[in-house]
């Protein structure tokens, strides 16, 4: 099956829309690194560099048990060298991680308007010449903190007992 050439040419003028995730690393040295998926952005005063992003979130379960969040950067086209001294001098271990999704609409106006969750990084379980992965935990997460989802208790619950 052949498709029009006009319609493979607008298929590569296709933007992202609607939610960026925007990602500002601050090592403990104080170094700001500012990254991004795909192209670059400058979004208040700030240019986000554009690299290969792989962000999975973390996940809880009723079992107190917990897949930490990862950030994978790079692949096979992009050189991590630069990355390097931070690594070996665990500069990375601890750094804070600031991920904001933000609207398209929202960085092309330049608002200040966006979801923001604060992490940390808790280890650089790999590290290559092509690509770099951090382990994330939230800062609740990282002082051995648990919440509990709901509590029941009296009197508004009064078959339980204390």
């Amino acid at each position: 099956m052949t498709y029009p050439v006009e319609h493979i040419a607008d298929a590569h003028l296709l933007q992202a829309d609607a939610e960026i995730h925007l990602f500002e690393i601050t090592t403990l040295d104080g170094v700001k690194i500012y990254l991004k998926a795909d192209a670059p952005v400058t979004w208040q005063g700030h240019t986000y560099e554009g690299i290969p992003l792989v962000f999975t979130p973390g996940r809880r379960s009723s079992t107190a048990s917990s897949d930490r969040a990862t950030l994978v950067a790079g692949d096979e086209g992009v050189s991590m060298l630069p990355v390097k001294p931070l690594v070996f001098d665990k500069a990375l271990d601890g750094a804070e991680v600031k991920h904001s999704v933000v609207l398209r609409a929202h960085i092309e106006s330049n608002q200040n308007i966006a979801f923001t969750e604060r992490y940390r990084v808790k280890q650089v379980p790999s590290y290559g010449r092509t690509s770099v992965t951090l382990e994330l935990a939230k800062w609740v997460d990282a002082m051995g903190l648990a919440f509990p989802v709901r509590q029941f208790l009296p009197p508004a619950f009064p078959t339980v007992q204390l």
